[in-house]
């Protein structure tokens, strides 16, 4: 349903406006008409009400019809307007079709023809309305489909990482406790709800370039040659790669997966990036998984105490990690062991 229209009439000839006023008021597509005598008046009215087209006089005492027009269609996007000129305006008036005035009528006003020259312009902003609202659905269903896509795509990254548990029961455990402990940190921290939803996700799909590795280098018992290193070094690009072409994965996920292996020293990889240059959410992740890492039993190593893994920490705060971050990750754990405790 075409929606009704609120004008302003902005005119110091009170004929005028009674005359305009009225017609208008007539009209099936009116919902309010208001008037000023002034600019001053007029601005004042825009500052309180809705108005979807404005009817100026060209000549008004104070401020000229020609400056009001550049302040509203300056603030009002939305806002169309009609000038009334006098047949000795016509360089004015050419200033206000610039501006963007939709059209002008000459004094003395034809009323069948404003009211014309109106109804075309009515048309045009019901036009535009369904345009905006055309645009509105097509981008809420794209918006919806895009969605869905990034839902089902996430599906298929999480059910990657199943194929990693497949292979390796640990992956998954280890993934997981990242997810935790990383957005343990980030209550600590105090980080807004979205960006604890990043680091959930970012700490779940962080080894996900794993995926690329082959298992007689992966699930190696001994020490890795340098020539694996290397090839392990690349699972974040390879992960990087895997996440890149969904845009609904925002790109702070993206720094995680790619970026949590970096040192603050600028020691790690893939990049070497050192410090702050390291994405902050990445460093966040990378002590999480450190930690998840140091306390966890594997074949070729023990666990750690919690203890034991804090104190790594901190002998590598300010080297491989945020010299900031790791004494408030080290609380949240101390605080997470005393609780437990109390159970």
């Amino acid at each position: 349903m075409e929606r009704k229209l609120s004008y302003l009439i902005v005119d110091d000839d009170r004929a005028i406006v009674k005359l305009i006023s009225e017609a208008l008021t007539l009209q099936p597509f009116t919902f309010q008409v208001f008037s000023a005598l002034n600019a001053e008046d007029a601005l004042s009215i825009l500052e309180r009400e809705s108005i979807d087209i404005m009817v100026v006089d060209i000549l008004l005492p104070g401020i000229s019809g020609i400056d009001l027009l550049k302040k509203v269609l300056q603030k009002y996007e939305n806002i169309s307007s009609i000038m009334i000129s006098g047949y000795s305006d016509i360089d004015k008036v050419s200033q206000a079709l610039k501006l963007g005035v939709y059209d002008y009528i000459i004094k003395p006003i034809n009323i069948e023809e404003f009211l014309h020259t109106l109804s075309r312009l009515v048309e045009r902003i019901h036009l535009l309305d369904e345009k905006k609202l055309y645009v509105q659905t097509l981008e809420a269903r794209v918006k919806e489909a895009t969605e869905n896509l990034a839902s089902m795509f996430y599906e298929v990254l999480s059910s990657t990482i199943y194929i990693l548990e497949a292979r390796d029961i640990n992956t998954l455990r280890h993934s997981q406790d990242v997810a935790w402990y990383a957005e343990m940190l980030g209550k600590e921290l105090g980080l807004a709800d979205d960006q604890l939803d990043k680091l959930r996700m970012g700490g779940i799909l962080h080894d996900i370039g794993k995926v690329g590795l082959k298992d007689e280098i992966l699930f190696k018992p001994g020490k890795l040659t340098p020539e694996e290193y290397a090839i392990v070094k690349q699972h974040p690009v390879i992960g990087k790669k895997i996440i890149y072409p969904i845009n609904q994965f925002d790109r702070d996920v993206l720094d995680i997966v790619y970026s949590h292996h970096e040192w603050w020293n600028g020691s790690g990889y893939p990049e070497g990036k050192r410090g702050e240059a390291i994405p902050f959410l990445a460093r966040i992740t990378a002590i999480a998984d450190a930690y998840s890492a140091m306390v966890a039993a594997r074949v070729y190593k023990p666990a750690k105490k919690p203890e034991e893994a804090l104190e790594e920490l901190k002998n590598f705060s300010g080297i491989q990690f945020d010299p900031e971050l790791v004494p408030v990750f080290c609380k949240a754990i101390e605080k997470n062991i005393l609780s437990k405790k109390g159970e």
